[in-house]
């Protein structure tokens, strides 16, 4: 109803505007040689006030006014066969009810062929309309509007953040990472969702701030795929080709190939392989290296000292050489390092015991079986001196 009464208002003052000049008196429409005079005193005007304030000389303001007086009187010789016009009557409340007809006539359409009784939608009801029948787009606008009102709501930056990251708009989704951050707390998801925008951001570079975020992910989720997968990355990027190796062996040997990120995780492995030169295997490879056979035992057995001893020599040295091919085996390490201690090799076995540290960063029970090796190994040593 209100839209009836300011457009009824509107269209009266406009009606109003229009007709006000034919209902007056006279009916004499104005010559042009009037509005011609009209022009020339505010030319005079101009032409004094300009002389007032030093802007032109009197010469010049003489010159001006001569010329605008020739061209007065040039418009007056031009127009003398002009007369008045003068409306009649009949003719005026013509053109009165013709024009008082037009928003008369637009209305009576309107009433006719529109729907002059639907229902006004307001704002509210725009927004709380049905979410599955409205785009990505609107819903969007909708969560803005309501952020706007409260930029506080946690929630809300935690809804918006991956339309944003969809849409391509990477700075506001950073933003609204960052917020869900601030006000819901850290979580892993939290923590590798930022960094993964941050990357997204830097063009494909783990960042140092990118790095926190997934090294604290990991720390609250070991098994969090998202920041395992950036730390490879990182690994690589920054000059670490064994450590990068090891990670991305890992993180595959518990994926699918269903898993969207599968295809770039083995394009990275390949890559730090060949920085290596490791022949790319596939991860079942990895089972436990097979040890002696009893016919190797037997065979031992009938051998002197100096020939059994060059065959457990030949024995771990195929066994090192096997690992160089699959440094993730612990079980082969294990047995590497125990077979140099028992051959009296320290020096080789201090060596097997640092590739075995790069080799398996990640696996703190087996790191602390190498640092009580190593102290073994520096006390037979010792003791040996």
């Amino acid at each position: 109803m209100l839209f009836w009464i300011v457009a009824a208002i509107i269209t009266f003052l406009v009606t109003a505007g229009v007709l006000y000049p034919l209902t007056r008196g006279g009916g004499t429409l104005a010559l042009e040689s009037d509005y011609d005079r009209e022009i020339y005193k505010a030319r005079m005007e101009e032409i004094d006030n300009d002389l007032s304030i030093d802007r032109i000389s009197s010469e010049e303001a003489n010159a001006a006014k001569a010329e605008e007086g020739r061209r007065l009187i040039a418009s007056t010789q031009s127009g003398s066969s002009s007369k008045a016009i003068k409306v009649s009557g009949s003719n005026k409340w013509a053109v009165i009810g013709s024009i008082a007809f037009l928003p008369l006539f637009t209305i009576v359409i309107y009433l006719m062929s529109g729907t002059p009784d639907l229902p006004d939608q307001t704002l509210a009801a725009r927004l709380s309309a049905d979410p599955e029948r409205q785009s990505i787009t609107s819903l969007l606008e909708r969560a803005e509007v309501q952020l706007v009102r409260n930029p506080n709501d946690g929630k809300g930056w935690a809804v918006v953040a991956p339309v944003y990251l969809r849409l391509g708009r990477i700075d506001d989704a950073i933003n609204a990472y960052r917020n869900t951050l601030r006000l819901l707390g850290e979580t892993p998801v939290r923590l590798s969702s930022l960094g993964e925008v941050l990357v997204i951001s830097s063009q494909g570079v783990v960042t140092d701030e990118a790095l926190d975020l997934f090294k604290r992910a990991a720390d609250a989720s070991p098994e969090d795929v998202k920041s395992r997968f950036f730390l490879a990355l990182a690994l690589g990027q920054n000059g670490e080709p064994v450590k990068a190796v090891v990670a991305w062996e890992k993180l595959l040997t518990k994926a699918t190939d269903q898993a969207p990120w599968v295809p770039v995780a083995k394009a990275n492995l390949k890559a730090q392989q060949g920085l290596l030169g490791i022949k790319p295997t596939p991860p079942s490879t990895t089972a436990e290296l097979p040890g002696p056979s009893q016919s190797d035992i037997q065979a031992a057995g009938q051998m002197d000292a100096t020939a059994r001893t060059s065959m457990i020599e030949g024995m771990v040295a195929n066994l090192a050489a096997k690992l160089d091919e699959d440094p993730t085996n612990e079980a082969g390490w294990r047995r590497l390092i125990r077979s140099y201690g028992v051959l009296g090799k320290p020096e080789e076995a201090r060596q097997a015991i640092a590739k075995a540290r790069l080799a398996l960063p990640d696996n703190a029970e087996f790191q602390k079986h190498l640092n009580e090796a190593e102290k073994s190994v520096q006390n037979k040593d010792g003791a040996t001196q």
